[in-house]
């Protein structure tokens, strides 16, 4: 019998305890500072492939290479998300397919040009997200770039 009360003496003791240490811990989260959340910085290109063509015009190489510089004033660039777009000539799966064709190319720009590619993604949204204010198909054959960086 005394050996149940030691047990049930020990049960309330680390009971009361894991209470203090909860009560510990909530203080600490309070009084720690809380973490920045991420930076993004998102870039638009101008018209930046001929009609049907993933072929990077020169303009939008020069873009990209303004860019890279831009970024070297960031100190920690967390990702590099690029999309492509079509305009909405065509058939559907064919402005897909180009848009992602698009967005690797600018992808594989990114690297040759030293881009980490273990931070680099890229994607195609088709003509699915026509860039508003311009009913200038050129226009809409573009990219984006999304850039998640660390807060400072």
């Amino acid at each position: 019998m005394k050996s149940v009360n030691i047990f049930r003496d020990f049960l309330r003791e680390g009971t009361d305890m894991l209470k203090k240490l909860r009560g510990a811990l909530i203080l600490l989260a309070f009084a720690l500072p809380a973490q920045a959340a991420e930076q993004s910085v998102h870039y638009v290109s101008h018209a930046a492939f001929p009609a049907g063509n993933a072929q990077l015009l020169p303009e939008a190489r020069s873009e990209l290479l303004a860019l890279l510089r831009e970024l070297e004033s960031y100190p920690a660039v967390l990702g590099i998300e690029v999309t492509g777009h079509a305009d909405a000539s065509g058939p559907a799966a064919f402005n897909e397919w180009l848009a992602e064709l698009r967005a690797e190319r600018v992808a594989k720009f990114l690297l040759q040009q030293g881009v980490d590619p273990r931070r680099l993604s890229f994607k195609g949204e088709g003509a699915r997200k026509p860039l508003p204010g311009t009913d200038d198909p050129a226009m809409q054959r573009r990219f984006e770039i999304h850039l998640r960086l660390a807060a400072e």
